[in-house]
């Protein structure tokens, strides 16, 4: 199963590469479509604010005690850690689950930057990226029976 994602211009004027996945977090009773630019130079997948807004995420409900330092190209920001689902596919059969980082509210990151998904899920697949063919292929290694990718 390949999923497919395109390029489209970002916050920058250079098309980046994007794929539409539908995130659900349980414990937080979230569920919806994000837009994740496709990031190999991110550890992690990281909903950023303009995606914690849509999916409405009760930011009063995140535990303090998951709260996480990070340091990126816009510096030093804090976010929060959830175990949530990616779900994949016209019918959301291909899924995996792993944490994920949410943005503090008062976060520094620009409104505008998208979510990422990185390396910690980018790593389980074979990932193709052609901005001349507008190809955004990422063929998931290892997929069981029922649709999900086990962690490596």
């Amino acid at each position: 199963m390949v999923l497919q994602g395109y390029y489209k211009e970002g916050i920058s004027r250079v098309p980046g590469p994007y794929i539409l996945v539908y995130v659900s977090i349980t414990r937080l009773g979230v569920q919806g479509f994000v837009e994740f630019l496709v990031d190999s130079g991110a550890n992690g997948v990281y909903l950023h604010q303009v995606d914690v807004q849509n999916l409405a995420i009760p930011t009063g409900s995140l535990r303090q005690n998951t709260l996480e330092e990070s340091f990126g190209l816009a510096g030093r920001e804090w976010y929060y850690s959830e175990t949530g689902l990616l779900s994949f596919g016209e019918d959301f059969h291909i899924r995996h689950q792993l944490k994920m980082f949410i943005a503090r509210e008062d976060s520094i990151t620009p409104e505008r930057v998208p979510s990422l998904l990185g390396r910690d899920f980018l790593n389980l697949c074979d990932v193709r990226l052609d901005h001349a063919t507008n190809t955004v292929s990422l063929r998931p290694r290892n997929v069981n029976e029922h649709g999900e990718i086990p962690a490596a």
